[in-house]
Protein backbone atom coordinates (compact mmCIF):
# COMPACT_ATOMS: atom_id res chain seq x y z
CA UNK A 1 0.00 0.00 0.00
CA UNK A 2 3.03 2.20 0.89
CA UNK A 3 4.13 2.02 -2.68
CA UNK A 4 1.32 3.15 -3.96
CA UNK A 5 1.69 6.79 -2.54
CA UNK A 6 4.76 6.83 -4.32
CA UNK A 7 3.71 6.32 -8.15
CA UNK A 8 -0.05 6.95 -7.84
CA UNK A 9 0.86 11.03 -9.16
CA UNK A 10 3.05 9.31 -12.05
CA UNK A 11 0.11 7.65 -12.92
CA UNK A 12 -3.32 10.18 -12.47
CA UNK A 13 -1.15 13.27 -13.12
CA UNK A 14 -0.36 12.14 -17.23
CA UNK A 15 -4.06 10.58 -16.94
CA UNK A 16 -5.69 13.79 -15.96
CA UNK A 17 -3.49 15.95 -18.57
CA UNK A 18 -4.81 13.48 -21.48
CA UNK A 19 -8.39 13.69 -20.24
CA UNK A 20 -8.26 17.54 -20.17
CA UNK A 21 -7.00 17.76 -22.98
CA UNK A 22 -9.69 15.34 -25.08
CA UNK A 23 -12.26 17.42 -23.07
CA UNK A 24 -11.09 21.09 -24.13
CA UNK A 25 -11.29 19.52 -28.06
CA UNK A 26 -14.15 18.46 -27.95
CA UNK A 27 -15.95 21.21 -25.96
CA UNK A 28 -14.40 23.79 -28.26
CA UNK A 29 -14.94 21.93 -31.34
CA UNK A 30 -11.61 21.37 -32.41
CA UNK A 31 -11.98 17.89 -33.01
CA UNK A 32 -15.11 18.06 -35.22
CA UNK A 33 -12.54 20.67 -37.22
CA UNK A 34 -10.21 17.39 -37.29
CA UNK A 35 -12.66 14.91 -38.44
CA UNK A 36 -12.83 17.08 -42.03
CA UNK A 37 -9.51 19.10 -42.09
CA UNK A 38 -7.13 17.11 -40.80
CA UNK A 39 -3.86 18.03 -42.08
CA UNK A 40 -2.55 14.83 -43.46
CA UNK A 41 1.18 15.83 -44.44
CA UNK A 42 3.29 18.27 -42.46
CA UNK A 43 5.10 19.11 -45.58
CA UNK A 44 1.67 21.28 -46.11
CA UNK A 45 1.87 22.92 -43.07
CA UNK A 46 5.02 25.18 -44.86
CA UNK A 47 4.60 28.35 -45.43
CA UNK A 48 4.53 31.86 -43.08
CA UNK A 49 3.56 31.27 -39.67
CA UNK A 50 2.77 33.09 -36.66
CA UNK A 51 3.10 31.40 -33.54
CA UNK A 52 1.93 31.86 -29.94
CA UNK A 53 -1.28 33.28 -31.45
CA UNK A 54 -4.24 33.01 -29.41
CA UNK A 55 -7.95 31.89 -30.43
CA UNK A 56 -11.37 31.87 -29.10
CA UNK A 57 -13.71 28.76 -30.65
CA UNK A 58 -17.53 27.70 -29.34
CA UNK A 59 -18.68 28.20 -25.73
CA UNK A 60 -15.67 30.02 -24.40
CA UNK A 61 -13.12 28.08 -25.57
CA UNK A 62 -10.00 29.61 -25.50
CA UNK A 63 -6.57 28.81 -26.80
CA UNK A 64 -4.35 31.47 -25.58
CA UNK A 65 -0.85 31.83 -27.28
CA UNK A 66 -0.19 28.32 -27.99
CA UNK A 67 -1.43 28.23 -31.38
CA UNK A 68 0.61 28.50 -35.01
CA UNK A 69 -1.51 30.16 -37.73
CA UNK A 70 -0.10 29.11 -41.54
CA UNK A 71 -0.85 30.91 -44.70
CA UNK A 72 0.55 28.86 -47.38
CA UNK A 73 -1.07 27.93 -51.13
CA UNK A 74 -3.52 25.34 -49.91
CA UNK A 75 -5.14 26.89 -47.32
CA UNK A 76 -4.82 27.95 -43.61
CA UNK A 77 -3.04 25.76 -41.45
CA UNK A 78 -3.70 25.53 -37.46
CA UNK A 79 -1.68 23.68 -34.88
CA UNK A 80 -1.23 23.99 -31.25
CA UNK A 81 2.20 23.72 -28.97
CA UNK A 82 3.27 19.77 -28.89
CA UNK A 83 2.27 20.07 -25.13
CA UNK A 84 -1.45 20.50 -25.93
CA UNK A 85 -1.58 18.84 -29.34
CA UNK A 86 -3.73 15.54 -27.65
CA UNK A 87 -6.88 15.47 -29.29
CA UNK A 88 -5.79 18.72 -30.89
CA UNK A 89 -4.23 17.27 -34.54
CA UNK A 90 -2.65 19.74 -37.11
CA UNK A 91 -5.88 21.26 -39.00
CA UNK A 92 -5.20 22.55 -42.72
CA UNK A 93 -8.36 24.51 -44.05
CA UNK A 94 -8.65 25.42 -47.57
CA UNK A 95 -9.24 28.87 -48.40
CA UNK A 96 -12.22 27.97 -50.67
CA UNK A 97 -13.79 26.91 -47.45
CA UNK A 98 -13.67 30.10 -44.96
CA UNK A 99 -15.82 32.83 -44.45
CA UNK A 100 -15.26 36.02 -42.43
CA UNK A 101 -17.41 38.08 -40.70
CA UNK A 102 -16.57 40.79 -38.17
CA UNK A 103 -18.59 39.96 -34.54
CA UNK A 104 -19.18 42.04 -30.86
CA UNK A 105 -19.01 39.26 -28.17
CA UNK A 106 -19.80 42.13 -25.59
CA UNK A 107 -20.08 46.05 -25.68
CA UNK A 108 -16.95 46.05 -23.40
CA UNK A 109 -14.47 44.26 -25.58
CA UNK A 110 -13.35 44.84 -29.30
CA UNK A 111 -15.08 43.22 -31.54
CA UNK A 112 -13.06 39.96 -33.25
CA UNK A 113 -12.71 38.74 -36.92
CA UNK A 114 -14.88 34.97 -37.27
CA UNK A 115 -14.06 32.33 -39.32
CA UNK A 116 -16.36 29.95 -40.31
CA UNK A 117 -15.64 26.63 -42.26
CA UNK A 118 -17.96 25.31 -45.02
CA UNK A 119 -17.92 21.76 -43.80
CA UNK A 120 -18.15 22.38 -40.08
CA UNK A 121 -19.81 25.64 -39.90
CA UNK A 122 -20.83 24.84 -36.33
CA UNK A 123 -17.42 25.99 -34.97
CA UNK A 124 -16.20 29.24 -35.11
CA UNK A 125 -12.89 30.65 -35.03
CA UNK A 126 -13.03 34.52 -33.86
CA UNK A 127 -9.17 36.04 -33.47
CA UNK A 128 -8.09 39.84 -32.94
CA UNK A 129 -8.28 42.20 -35.88
CA UNK A 130 -4.33 42.69 -35.18
CA UNK A 131 -4.31 38.77 -36.22
CA UNK A 132 -6.65 38.93 -38.88
CA UNK A 133 -4.67 41.67 -40.64
CA UNK A 134 -1.41 39.43 -40.35
CA UNK A 135 -3.29 36.91 -41.75
CA UNK A 136 -4.11 38.87 -44.72
CA UNK A 137 -0.88 40.12 -45.10
CA UNK A 138 0.78 36.52 -45.63
CA UNK A 139 -2.00 35.25 -47.46
CA UNK A 140 -1.54 37.95 -50.47
CA UNK A 141 0.73 36.32 -52.53
CA UNK A 142 -1.59 33.00 -52.62
CA UNK A 143 -5.06 34.99 -52.68
CA UNK A 144 -4.91 38.69 -53.51
CA UNK A 145 -8.51 38.61 -52.77
CA UNK A 146 -7.75 38.77 -49.00
CA UNK A 147 -6.47 42.23 -49.32
CA UNK A 148 -10.08 43.08 -50.24
CA UNK A 149 -11.72 40.99 -47.77
CA UNK A 150 -9.39 42.89 -45.15
CA UNK A 151 -10.60 46.48 -46.58
CA UNK A 152 -14.46 45.49 -46.23
CA UNK A 153 -13.33 44.29 -42.27
CA UNK A 154 -11.99 47.44 -41.76
CA UNK A 155 -14.24 49.92 -43.69
CA UNK A 156 -17.31 48.39 -41.57
CA UNK A 157 -17.78 50.14 -37.92
CA UNK A 158 -17.56 48.08 -35.06
CA UNK A 159 -20.97 47.92 -34.04
CA UNK A 160 -22.06 46.83 -37.78
CA UNK A 161 -21.48 43.09 -38.43
CA UNK A 162 -20.57 43.19 -42.23
CA UNK A 163 -22.22 40.47 -44.48
CA UNK A 164 -20.51 37.25 -44.47
CA UNK A 165 -17.51 36.73 -47.23
CA UNK A 166 -16.08 33.80 -48.85
CA UNK A 167 -12.46 34.06 -49.61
Amino acid sequence: MSDFLYWWPAVLVPAGWILVCLIISRVGGWALLAKVYLEQNSITLDGEICKFQSIQMRWATNYGNCVAIRANPMGLGLSLLWLLRIGHPPLLIPWSDITIRRVRISRFFPSLVEFRFRLEPSIPVRISNKLSLKIFDSSDKYYPEFRRMSAQLSSASSDEVPKTAHF
